[in-house]
C-alpha cells in the first residue's frame, strides 16, 4: 500500500454528511489514506461511511486492545474487507489499562491474530515498540516532537508513522488543539514532571457542546503543550515541522482538530505538495 508521506485523521463524532464532505475534500486534495480513532463512537461505522463514498485507504489508528476483544476487531474488519476490498490498515494500541503487562500481551496477541493484514502498533514507550516491531509492519508513534519520535523510531526497522494534533493558526479550534495536546501529555506526564489534575474527559464534553475551556488549568501550559505535543503555527511553520518529522519517519498523520477546521483543510493540498516532494 502506498500511503504517501502525509495524511489526516477523521473522527466519527461528525454527522454522516459532514464526515462524507470532509473525506471527499481530503481525497480531492490528494491524500491517499485517512485514519480513524477509537473513542466513544463506532470506528467501524465511520470506516464504512468513508469507504462507501471515497476510494481512500482507511487506517484504524488505533483500536484499543484493552477496550475491544480482538475477535470482534477481526470480525468487523473482515466484514469491511468483504464489501470494500483490501483497503484497510489496522492499528492496535493498549488504550487505558490497569495492568501494563496484560495490556502489552493483549496488543501483541491481537497483532498476531490480525496477520497477514497490514498491522501497526500504537507505541508511546520503548518496551512496546521493541516487542511489537517483531510482529507489526510498522509503528504509530503518538508524538510529534522530533526528539520523542526519534527515540522510538530508532527501535524499529518497520514503517514509522508520527501521529499528533495539528492545526494551522490562528483558528477557532485552538482550544481543541490545546486539549488534544494535553491528552497526549497525560500519557507521559511522569516523564516531564507534570501532573494534570483536570478531568480531561469532562473538558472534551464541554468542547463538544461548544463551551469554552480557556479558564482551564491546562491553558497555563499552552505554550509548552503546543511546542511539544502539536504541529501548529502558520502554514509555513506547519510545513517545516512536518518536514522535520519526515526526516525521521516515513509518514505523518495530522490528527484532531485539523479536520474540523475549514481553513486548515483549504490549505491541505498545499501542505501535501510541499511535503510529498521532501
Amino acid at each position: 500500500m502506498n500511503f504517501g508521506k502525509v495524511s489526516v485523521n477523521l473522527n466519527g463524532d461528525l454527522n454522516d454528511e459532514e464526515l462524507v464532505e470532509k473525506a471527499k475534500k481530503v481525497e480531492k486534495a490528494g491524500v491517499k489514506i485517512v485514519w480513524i480513532g477509537d473513542f466513544d463512537f463506532d470506528p467501524f461505522r465511520t470506516a464504512e461511511i468513508i469507504a462507501e463514498n471515497t476510494d481512500l485507504l482507511i487506517g484504524f489508528g488505533v483500536l484499543s486492545a484493552s477496550k475491544r476483544d480482538c475477535g470482534e476487531i477481526i470480525e468487523k474488519v473482515g466484514e469491511l474487507e468483504e464489501r470494500f476490498g483490501k483497503r484497510f490498515v489496522v492499528g492496535i494500541g493498549a488504550g487505558q489499562f490497569r495492568d501494563a503487562k496484560d495490556a502489552i500481551h493483549r496488543v501483541l496477541n491481537c497483532l498476531k491474530m490480525l496477520k497477514p493484514r497490514m498491522v501497526f502498533a500504537g507505541c508511546s514507550s520503548p518496551k512496546i515498540t521493541r516487542m511489537a516491531s517483531e510482529i507489526a509492519d510498522g509503528i504509530l508513534i503518538n508524538y510529534v516532537d522530533p526528539k520523542l519520535v526519534e527515540e522510538l523510531a530508532s527501535l524499529t526497522k518497520g514503517i514509522k508513522v508520527s501521529y499528533g494534533p495539528c492545526l494551522i493558526l490562528p483558528s477557532e479550534f485552538e482550544e481543541d488543539l490545546v486539549l488534544a495536546s494535553a491528552i497526549v501529555l497525560k500519557g507521559v506526564e511522569k516523564r516531564f514532571g507534570i501532573r494534570i489534575e483536570e478531568n480531561l474527559e469532562k473538558l472534551v464534553e464541554m468542547r463538544r457542546k461548544g463551551i469554552s475551556i480557556k479558564n482551564s488549568e491546562i491553558f497555563k501550559l499552552k505554550d509548552f503543550l503546543l511546542e511539544k505535543f502539536a504541529i501548529a503555527g502558520d502554514v509555513d511553520l506547519v510545513v517545516l515541522k512536518i518536514r522535520k518529522l519526515l526526516a525521521i519517519c516515513n509518514h505523518v498523520v495530522l490528527s484532531d482538530p485539523f479536520f474540523r477546521d475549514e481553513k486548515s483543510l483549504k490549505m491541505f493540498s498545499y501542505l501535501l505538495r510541499a511535503c510529498e516532494k521532501f
